[in-house]
Parts: structure tokens; sequence; C-alpha cells
């Protein structure tokens, strides 16, 4: 966990870094089509498969996490549709808890997408910079097992 006078202070988001909680989809770079190859996760139990668009008001002000949320039936995608920048907070698992010594904060452009693997302890979006939409792709078991939710002692996080 970087941080600095008791704010998590984010880092920028790379495959590597982000590797223990999900897998990042680029946009294409060249050409018209780029093939990912993302671990798209569910249990047996999980049969049906969700699209939803969400938007998201822009996070003004100090940024405060206190809770966080894992879904123990899917990964969750996250695909920008309109998006500058965003800001993810994940921790990993620890006694079917987060372990909030190991909270990381990220920025991702909105040119990136990312998927959460199964069980990963995550923050509810925040969107930088203003208002954004979200595609997201997950499956649903149509009951409140669909996602597990955490209190965490609030944390803060400086955005430069």
């Amino acid at each position: 966990m970087l941080k600095k006078n008791n704010y998590l202070i984010p880092e920028i988001i790379n495959k590597e870094k982000f590797k223990p909680y999900g897998d990042l989809i680029e946009k294409p770079l060249l050409g018209n089509r780029t093939d990912f190859v993302a671990n798209l996760q569910k249990s047996d139990e999980a049969k049906n498969q969700s699209i939803s668009i969400t938007r998201i008001e822009f996070s003004k002000g100090p940024i405060s996490i206190d809770l966080l949320e894992k879904h123990l039936h899917t990964s969750q995608t996250f695909f920008p549709m309109d998006v500058e920048k965003y800001l993810i907070v994940v921790a990993p698992d620890k006694l079917n808890q987060p372990d909030v010594e190991k909270i990381k904060a990220f920025i991702v452009p909105g040119t990136m997408a990312i998927n959460y693997y199964l069980g990963t302890w995550h923050s509810p979006m925040q969107v930088l910079e203003r208002d954004g939409v979200f595609a997201i792709l997950m499956y649903l078991l149509g009951s409140d097992r669909d996602q597990q939710w955490s209190k965490i002692d609030k944390v803060m996080v400086k955005i430069n």
C-alpha cells in the first residue's frame, strides 16, 4: 500500500501490478480488432449472464472508501463507454474479509477495461474529471448471494 500522510496514493495501472486482481483489456492499437484472453469466471451455480449499463457521477473533492464488495460466483468486467479516467481500489481476501493492510488504488484511463477476478475485493467505481458511463458484464444468481459487502475503516485516497 502506497501511503503518504495517511492518504492512499493511487498507482498508474499496468498488467503486472493488476494481475493478482484481474485482467486489463486495452483498445486496439493497430488495425480494427485485437483479441484478448480475459479470465471470465463463474461458479456452476451462476447461470444468468448479465450486461448492464451504469452512469456514475464524477467523484468530487476528497475520495474516501469505507465499503468494499466481492462476487463469489462471477468475475465482473467494466467496459468504459464514455469515461475520461477512473479510480479503482482493490484488496486481497484474508479470511473472507478484505485485507486492508494490502489495499491498493489504481488510476485507469478511460480507454482500458478491467476484469475483476471472482472473489476480488473492490470498491464501487469512482470516475474522475467528469461523469462516466460503463457497460458491466457478469453472471448472476438472482439472489443476495450475488455480492458480499464489507465495511472497512475509512481510507482517504489522494488524487493529484
